[in-house]
C-alpha cells in the first residue's frame, strides 16, 4: 500500500474518535451537583444575610443615607436570589435552598 493512501486511511480513524468526545463538559456526579449546590446555598445566604444587615442599617440611618443602604440591600437581594436559583436548579431536592430562595424574595 502506498505511503499516501495509509495517511488518508488513518486521518479519519483519528479524527472520528476526537470529534465525538465534542467540548461538552462531563456530566456531573451526584456528589458533585449536591457539593455545588451546598456551595451556591452557602453563597446565597451570604448575599441574603449581607442585604439584610443593609435593611437593618437603613433603618438607623439619617434620611438621606437611607436609600444608599436600601439600594445595597436590593443589590445583594437579587445576588441572593440568583445564588440560591442556582442552587436549587442544580439539586432539586436542596430544600434550604429552596426555603432561603422564598425569604429572599
Amino acid at each position: 500500500m502506498k505511503p499516501e493512501r495509509l495517511i488518508l486511511l488513518l486521518v479519519p480513524a483519528v479524527a472520528v474518535p476526537a470529534w465525538s468526545m465534542g467540548s461538552k463538559k462531563a456530566d456531573k456526579t451526584d456528589r458533585e451537583r449536591r457539593l455545588e449546590a451546598d456551595r451556591l446555598y452557602n453563597q446565597g445566604l451570604s448575599h441574603r444575610d449581607k442585604a439584610g444587615r443593609y435593611e437593618h442599617e437603613a433603618r438607623e440611618a439619617e434620611e438621606k443615607d437611607r436609600r444608599v443602604y436600601l439600594k445595597s440591600a436590593e443589590r445583594d437581594y437579587r445576588r441572593a436570589i440568583k445564588a440560591l436559583e442556582k442552587a436549587a436548579q442544580e439539586d432539586p431536592d436542596h430544600h434550604p435552598a429552596w426555603g432561603s430562595l422564598g425569604y429572599a424574595y
